[in-house]
């Protein structure tokens, strides 16, 4: 490939990071204006309630179990720890300045969520069970970090040369299955609103979409 066609097609993948950055932004903005309004009593939408009654429907000893472990891992010490371990491996994989994408990623989503969940000020479900929970309700933080972990894990491990294909193949499953579990324990538990996750996954996306097009594209 020549230089002005690598030139073109790394333009083109900026372009596609810039474009689902912004896309995922107007979502977490779409999803906080379909939001009951501040005073009127009413928490949750006509698709909230909808996901809430189905979620009822499965619950099961097992299912418990692997919410709870997921809530485990997503608490803040946790998330903190894998965060640690999973930049130590891009370290080693990519270098330095493509590592440190992985922590500035997760900062970053977690206070951009904090501020939007103060911000909006959205009462939390009333039918929580089986975990603890506190503060407000949307977005949900464990969403937006989990996004910003696992999503950005992904996009590095799979721009270096030094892994196998089969790897970035197995990498991109498994953060898939890891984004939408955690999402999926704040609906099972009650603790969020469907539309708390999704303003969450959005909010994450958004960042670490904007940082991996600020970033190197090859290593």
């Amino acid at each position: 490939m020549t230089k002005y066609a690598a030139g073109r097609a790394n333009g083109s993948r900026k372009l596609a990071l810039w474009t689902g950055a912004a896309a995922s932004s107007a979502v977490c903005l779409a999803l906080y204006a379909w939001l009951p309004a501040k005073g009127s009593g009413q928490r949750y939408t006509a698709f909230d309630q909808v996901i809430a009654d189905w979620l009822k429907t499965t619950v099961s000893g097992m299912l418990t179990a692997y919410g709870k472990f997921l809530t485990f891992i997503g608490s803040t010490g946790s998330i903190i720890g894998i965060t640690v371990v999973l930049t130590l491996v891009l370290l080693l994989l990519t270098g330095w300045r493509q590592a440190l994408a992985l922590p500035v990623s997760v900062a970053l989503a977690y206070g951009i969520n904090t501020w939007i969940k103060h911000s909006v000020a959205r009462p939390r479900p009333d039918k929580a069970w089986g975990i603890e929970a506190s503060g407000y309700s949307f977005p949900s933080t464990n969403a937006a970090t989990a996004m910003a972990l696992y999503l950005m894990f992904a996009i590095i491990a799979c721009r270096s040369e030094r892994v196998k294909p089969a790897v970035k193949a197995l990498i991109t499953v498994l953060s898939g299955i890891l984004i939408v579990s955690a999402g999926w324990s704040r609906l099972y538990f009650s603790v969020h609103y469907a539309t708390d996750v999704l303003g969450g996954f959005a909010a994450g996306a958004a960042v670490v979409l904007a940082i991996a097009a600020l970033t190197k594209a090859r290593t």
